[in-house]
């Protein structure tokens, strides 16, 4: 069926061509030229006398750089083209599914969503994500403050008082008075921002921001001391991605509460900051958490890939995290032969270690978990899963803190409150 604006306009051509010919047939007939010019043909884009100017010819006499120019343009062309019909074919299949399912486009897509989450392209799956973690970032302050009013209004009715004086017992009673010296380093610390006003006349503006910053970090601690002996529980859904911790090499229990997966490249200066913050974290949590390294060796890093596959192999001997915190320790010596120096210094089989790094037999697996990494939204190194959720870089010790904190709280199990005393044991699997 054609529609209505498309018979409209094929009227108005009709019309045209119609009213053209009734002119044309009363019309006195000119005389003909003397010579007739060379006909155009589809191929032509101009004419100069006889001769003929192609869009080859056209191309040809430019320099390679605009013909590059204008390959590129028309390539950008047909992608747009491609990319708008591929959105019409989706929402036409969309339409016709729903309709033959009997549901709405939006039941559709939640049901093919659902069932292939697995092979939604990366950049989708980060973008996703991140909007989750907002979200219940936004919530869980939110939450956690809510959890906080009604503990201090349980502990003023308890207490047959009001929560105005429980604060001014229990916070305000025991903030720290603010001295001259504390001004003075503050002021040192963020003069910029006083835009080259002296100390004297912001004195009272510091004395009050380190007040109120003190009295909150009391008041937080008062609150949490509430949670303590309140039992509280969160039932808040934690955003978290399914991620594989394969038969990659393990420090910790794998029955462990707490499980990080970190995808990282041993020539990344970002990843090797962030060993430092998860050596931190197995001295303070002991056994409660293990730590799974998976490679994810960025492109732009020459070295990277065969330093990850020098650590397989080095695994292969019941020897991987001593050659990985030797690779951190030092990551200006990655090239082959400085990798193949650290297998001698460190009595391995050199001759089984070179044929398995000369022969490339670990790059299978490098690449494995390189790919696998890329469908939980990798983009980058370092990047950190625990139990699920997602930390992206080289982030302090305390965003993993607070998330770890969180998990065993979830689980009903202690936080420690020192640095643990049980020993880790370091999980590897002997890889054939």
């Amino acid at each position: 069926m054609i529609s209505k604006s498309v018979r409209t306009t094929l009227v108005a051509i009709m019309g045209l061509a119609i009213g053209a010919a009734a002119f044309a047939a009363t019309a006195k007939k000119a005389d003909p030229p003397k010579s007739a010019p060379a006909p155009m043909d589809s191929g032509t884009i101009a004419v100069i006398g006889d001769t003929k100017i192609t869009e080859a010819d056209l191309m040809s006499s430019l320099p390679p750089d605009r013909q590059q120019a204008f390959t590129q343009a028309n390539q950008r062309i047909q992608e747009t083209e491609r990319g708008a019909m591929t959105e019409v074919f989706a929402q036409r299949y969309v339409e016709q599914q729903a309709k033959a399912k009997g549901i709405s486009e939006d039941d559709f897509y939640a049901q093919e969503i659902a069932a292939n989450k697995d092979t939604m392209p990366a950049e989708y799956k980060v973008q996703v994500a991140q909007i989750k973690q907002q979200i219940y970032d936004a919530k869980r302050m939110a939450l956690d403050d809510l959890i906080g009013k009604r503990l201090e209004e349980k502990t003023a009715k308890d207490r047959n008082t009001t929560v105005d004086e429980l604060v001014k017992t229990e916070v305000d009673a025991k903030v720290a008075p603010v001295t001259q010296a504390d001004i003075d380093q503050y002021y040192t610390q963020n003069q910029r921002m006083f835009g080259g006003q002296a100390k004297e006349a912001v004195s009272k503006q510091i004395e009050d921001n380190i007040k109120n910053t003190r009295a909150t970090a009391k008041r937080a601690e008062w609150r949490n001391s509430l949670r303590a002996s309140n039992n509280v529980r969160v039932n808040l859904e934690v955003p978290r991605i399914s991620v594989s911790l394969d038969d990659d090499p393990t420090r910790g229990p794998k029955d462990a509460p707490v499980q990080i997966v970190m995808f990282s490249d041993f020539q990344c200066p970002f990843c090797s900051r962030v060993e430092a913050t998860i050596k931190q974290v197995r001295d303070t949590y002991g056994d409660k958490v293990a730590v799974t390294f998976r490679d994810y060796p960025l492109s732009f890093h020459q070295n990277a890939e065969k330093a990850a596959e020098a650590a397989n192999c080095a695994n292969k001997q019941g020897k991987y995290w001593e050659f990985h915190d030797s690779l951190f320790a030092n990551q200006a010596q990655l090239s082959v032969a400085d990798l193949k120096k650290k297998a001698e210094d460190m009595k391995l089989d050199t001759a089984a270690f070179n044929q398995c790094l000369d022969s490339g037999e670990m790059k299978a697996e490098i690449d494995k978990d390189t790919k696998e990494g890329s469908t939980y939204g990798v983009t980058g190194t370092p990047a950190s899963f625990v139990n699920g959720r997602f930390l992206s870089g080289a982030q302090p010790y305390d965003a993993f803190k607070k998330v770890i904190d969180d998990e065993l709280m979830m689980k009903g199990i202690a936080v420690p409150t020192a640095q643990a005393t049980t020993p880790v044991a370091d999980t590897t699997t002997v890889k054939r």
